[in-house]
């Protein structure tokens, strides 16, 4: 007799179900289930793509159902105690010598229900039915009573069966699991995140764990969106996997499948156990079985987590076709975007020469006048201040580093801000739980920031730099360690009153026209002057970490050398290291999550604003 899958036709919660193995096979030696040993596999009800297939060995009425590929596996009932809830599985009796002619015995019955037997007599009060309980077990097979509809399995025959295992066929040959997909958003709103499309990106890099690797995600720009493969049938049941590392699967937190659990990428080295989900007729993306819930996130975050399927915030996606047509237009701004880059790049090394470099050397910054177009300037500041919704000038929102209550600062006001410089990085507020612990240098190579406002005058905001203070700063971390700035921040650094011994050379004010940059070594003091004009300052700040960062994220030998990492000779870049990436690693899923969160502080600290009291 050929093999045949169980699929289910009534109750219509499950329809279109089909019984599937679960997890993997289980073995016992003797002793451990009765005197002969034995080993089994878990059953329950899964998508009709994941269908087990067996075989019927036996009349209708009397008959074992055997695992196809591996008769010695068959359908049992726990310790034979035909009454309702008793666990339905699949076992073998015997682990080295199987006992295949003591499988259990069932019934197929008429109305499409199976009954077990007992000693060869058709239990027909009972049937097989599915445990309609929490987790997992909501979908395990058990016995039930026979008038219990809700929870007793009718399956298809005959035609039927044969129609809707075609139909399956025909389906999954369409299936291409080598296109790359993106999620891209359709719906709702997300202002707080930015204009134009959006999709599911990948948040930070990997962090490994004891049972795996995992990359967060969250909602981003379409253009970042990550790449992955539908394995499976879109509507009724896949695995969405990254399309680069098929090990990798969207997965849900502690598998608990319930408002507020994060859904991440997940390689736990099982690729058969990863999490599948199924998209709706709105096209959200809901954990196959569990309906009441799908992807979205909450209102001014971007995390990705399990929400109600009837909550505004749950995210629904572009069908394929409108997917496609988003792809090739971010392919064109690309495209486009990239021409417009080179065009600044060789407009920005046209204007690197022999004195810059000395000054880098010397001083460990510079002023570039002119290298932002002006067109891009106003569109970055009327960004800033459609997401800020602030005015286009005016002081008296934004009393930066003033006297208290007014708009002006006199000489102690500013050597106050001036002996509190500050080197990026390092944490300037105490954060119970995060601050207090975690005892960590963020650095990187070099700092650049891009005027997007006019600062002619000093006292209007201006940056501020102690010229030669990377190499001050260094020798000073040579005599003292890094231990006081590591596991105090802001505070372990030699201001106030050690400012003028510690730095030799007297400040400089950055002043300039929107579109200058000023490029600087990470190690260099600096702070934000008063801002005393009519006008906000505007700048952007761009952190940038070279090749070395991906041999070692915290660098710390860079703080003494801050010239190891900068190629002074010519604008060509260092050669990369040839070891492999380290890798940030934590025990478990939640340190995972709160390194991410204690890293998500440090790159977005703004210590300009780091003052003395």
């Amino acid at each position: 007799m050929e093999a045949e899958a169980l699929i289910v036709k009534l109750p219509t919660d499950f329809a279109g179900w089909a019984i599937s193995f679960r997890g993997e096979e289980h073995r016992r030696e003797k002793g451990e289930a009765g005197p002969l040993g034995g080993r089994g596999q878990g059953i329950h009800l899964h998508a009709a793509t994941t269908a087990a297939k067996f075989r019927m060995d036996g009349p209708k009425d009397n008959m074992a159902i055997r695992k196809h590929g591996d008769e010695d596996l068959a359908m049992e009932v726990a310790h034979r105690k035909m009454i309702p809830n008793s666990d339905v599985t699949f076992w073998c009796v015997g682990l080295h010598e199987p006992h295949r002619e003591w499988a259990c015995r069932f019934c197929m019955n008429d109305d499409g229900t199976i009954s077990p037997c007992d000693k060869g007599n058709p239990c027909k009060d009972v049937v097989i039915g599915v445990h309609l309980g929490e987790g997992w077990k909501r979908t395990g097979l058990v016995l039930v009573h026979r008038e219990d509809t809700k929870r007793r399995l009718v399956f298809f025959q005959g035609s039927e069966l044969k129609a809707h295992v075609a139909d399956l066929d025909e389906a999954a040959s369409r299936v291409d699991a080598t296109k790359e997909h993106r999620l891209i958003i359709t719906a709702p709103n997300l202002p707080w995140i930015g204009p134009g499309p959006l999709g599911v990106c990948i948040r930070g890099s990997m962090t490994t764990v004891a049972n795996g690797r995992i990359f967060n995600l969250k909602v981003g720009k379409a253009a970042d969106a990550a790449v992955v493969a539908f394995d499976g049938l879109e509507t009724e049941c896949m695995a969405v996997r990254l399309h680069e590392d098929r090990e990798f699967g969207f997965e849900v937190a502690h598998r608990k499948m319930e408002p507020g659990s994060g859904v991440i990428l997940w390689d736990c080295d099982r690729k058969h156990r990863a999490v599948q989900f199924a998209f709706g007729a709105d096209r959200s993306l809901c954990p196959f079985g569990f309906a009441g819930v799908a992807i979205g996130i909450k209102p001014n975050m971007d995390r990705l987590e399990l929400v109600r399927s009837d909550d505004p915030m749950r995210l629904r996606f572009q069908t394929q076709e409108e997917e496609e047509a988003t792809a090739k237009l971010l392919r064109e701004e690309a495209a486009a975007a990239k021409a417009a880059l080179a065009a600044l790049e060789d407009a920005a090394l046209a204007r690197c020469n022999t004195e810059m470099f000395e000054r880098l050397r010397l001083d460990g910054f510079v002023h570039i006048p002119n290298v932002v177009p002006r067109e891009l300037v106003l569109a970055a500041r009327k960004e800033i201040n459609r997401q800020l919704g602030t005015a286009t000038g005016g002081t008296d929102q934004f009393k930066d580093m003033c006297i208290k209550d007014s708009v002006e600062s006199d000489f102690q006001n500013f050597e106050r801000i001036r002996q509190g410089w500050h080197i990026d990085g390092t944490p300037s507020s105490f954060i119970p739980g995060v601050t207090d612990h975690w005892g960590k240098i963020t650095n990187f190579d070099a700092l650049v920031g891009v005027l997007l406002s006019d600062t002619d005058a000093n006292m209007s905001g201006e940056l501020c730099c102690y010229p030669g203070s990377h190499m001050d700063l260094a020798g000073y971390f040579k005599q003292n360690g890094l231990d006081d700035v590591a596991n105090k921040g802001a505070a372990g650094l030699p201001t106030g009153q050690k400012t003028d011994s510690v730095l030799r050379k007297p400040l400089i004010h950055c002043n300039g026209k929107a579109g200058d940059v000023f490029l600087a070594n990470y190690m260099v003091a600096h702070f934000i002057a008063p801002n005393t004009s009519q006008d906000i300052r505007y700048a952007v700040y761009f952190r940038i970490r070279g090749p070395s960062f991906d041999l070692d994220p915290l660098n710390k030998e860079s703080m003494l050398d801050p010239l190891m990492n900068w190629s002074l000779d010519g604008p060509q870049p260092p050669k990369k290291p040839s070891a492999k990436p380290s890798l940030r690693r934590a025990a478990t899923i939640e340190d995972a999550e709160l390194m991410n969160e204690v890293l998500d502080y440090y790159s977005a600290a703004n210590n300009d604003h780091t003052v003395p009291t």
